[in-house]
C-alpha cells in the first residue's frame, strides 16, 4: 500500500493519526521531550461537550508534538473521572505508550461497521479543548470513538476525526530541531499475537500480513506492527518488557538523520544506529518507549 502524503484522511482512508504517552508529571515529560529535540506545545485541558453543548472536564491534560504528518500526544490525569482513572491504572503497568488513535474522515459512519465486526464500543464523544493562540482563545474540536473498557488490553484505542485541524497543527509547532517530520509506525508486543491481530484487523477494517516474524497492518498512512516478545527483542536487542501487552516503540521519519543524530548527541542522549538509515533511543530517554528515527 502506498503512503498517502496528506495530513487528514478522506473518504474511507484510515490513518495512524497519533499515539499517546501516559505520564505522571507533565512538566517533567515536556522537559524530557524537549531534550530529544522536539518542539512541545503548551499544556491544554480536555473537555467533553454534553448534549446541551456545555463543556464538562474530561479529567486529563495534554501537550502535543505535531509533525507534518501525525503527532505525539502526552497525557496526564488532572482530576477524578473514569478517563483519568483509566490513565492512572495504565501507569501502574508502565509509563509510556498507552494510546493508539486512528484517523477517519467520518467517525459516525465507520462506527456501525466496527460494531458489526463484534467489537464493543463506547458512545461517540465530542471532545473539546480550549487553547490560547495569538488571535485569542479558540476551541479545538474532535469526534472520538473509543473501544469499551477491557476490549483492548493495550490501552486507549480510538478513532479520531479532526473538526478544527488548523488549531492542532499550529504555525511553527511542527518544526523540530531533531528534524522529525512524520509518525510512521507503532510496535505492539503481545502474548497472544493472533488474538491481538484479529482485534486490530476488526478495528482498523484492514487485513494483516506477515513480515520478518511480525504481523503488519498497513493503513493508508502509517502502520501497526504486532509481535511476540522474541520477535520484538530481535528487532530491538536489549529490550526489557515491563508488562504484556506492551506498546513498545514508535517510529518517526526524519528529514535529515544526520541532524537528528547531532541534536541528540549535543543533548547527551545516547542513540544507537542499528543499521544504516535508523537511529534508536531506548525507553530510559524515550519516556518508557523506544523512539526510532528513520531516514
Amino acid at each position: 500500500m502506498g503512503w498517502v502524503d496528506r495530513q487528514l484522511p478522506e473518504r474511507d482512508e484510515v490513518f495512524l493519526d497519533h499515539v499517546g504517552f501516559f505520564v505522571e508529571n507533565m512538566d517533567e515529560a515536556a522537559r524530557r521531550f524537549g531534550r530529544l529535540g522536539f518542539t512541545v506545545s503548551e499544556q491544554n485541558t480536555h473537555f467533553n461537550a454534553n448534549e446541551a453543548g456545555e463543556l464538562v472536564p474530561a479529567g486529563t491534560v495534554n501537550r502535543l508534538i505535531t509533525f507534518r504528518a501525525g503527532y505525539l500526544e502526552v497525557l496526564a490525569a488532572s482530576s477524578d473521572t473514569p478517563l483519568a482513572d483509566q490513565l492512572r491504572r495504565s501507569l501502574q503497568r508502565y509509563r509510556g505508550l498507552h494510546l493508539i488513535a486512528l484517523g477517519h474522515a467520518d467517525v459516525a459512519a465507520i462506527e456501525p461497521r466496527i460494531r458489526a465486526e463484534g467489537l464493543e464500543l463506547q458512545p461517540i464523544v465530542s471532545l473539546r479543548r480550549p487553547i490560547e493562540t495569538p488571535e485569542g482563545e479558540v476551541t479545538v474540536g474532535f469526534t472520538v470513538l473509543r473501544t469499551a473498557p477491557g476490549v483492548m488490553a493495550e490501552g486507549r484505542v480510538q478513532y479520531c476525526q479532526h473538526l478544527t485541524p488548523e488549531h492542532v497543527w499550529r504555525p511553527g509547532m511542527s518544526d523540530h530541531a531533531n528534524a522529525a517530520e512524520a509518525l510512521t509506525e507503532m510496535l505492539i508486543v503481545a502474548e497472544d499475537v493472533e488474538e491481538t491481530v484479529r482485534r486490530y484487523e476488526r478495528f482498523s477494517l484492514r487485513p494483516a500480513r506477515r513480515e520478518d516474524g511480525a504481523a503488519v497492518i498497513e493503513l493508508d498512512r502509517g502502520r501497526l506492527l504486532i509481535a511476540d516478545a522474541d520477535v520484538a527483542i530481535r528487532k530491538l536487542p536489549g529490550m526489557s518488557i515491563p508488562s504484556l501487552p506492551y506498546c513498545a516503540a514508535v517510529t518517526l521519519r526524519s528529514s535529515d538523520l544526520d541532524r537528528t543524530a547531532k541534536v541528540l548527541a549535543a543533548n547527551d542522549v545516547e542513540a544507537v544506529q542499528r543499521f544504516p538509515g535508523q537511529l534508536a533511543i531506548g525507553p530510559g530517554d524515550g519516556l518508557g518507549a523506544w523512539i526510532l528515527f528513520t531516514g
